[in-house]
């Protein structure tokens, strides 16, 4: 079963982004990098802008 940092990491390189371009003006690219390896979940709002961003 995928993850939801598997979910956000497989959208992310389908459009072609780098961590740090998915996280510009949401979070930073750490919070990119921590979310996709499993070591946190972003608060709600971060999650959404995340999601709006992958059109997720």
């Amino acid at each position: 079963m995928k993850t939801l940092g598997d979910v956000i990491k497989e959208k992310r390189l389908a459009k072609g982004l780098k961590q740090g371009e998915l996280a510009e003006g949401i979070c930073t690219q750490a919070t990119i990098s921590n979310l996709e390896n499993k070591s946190g979940m972003p608060n709600l709002p971060i999650l959404i802008a995340i999601a709006n961003r992958l059109d997720i």
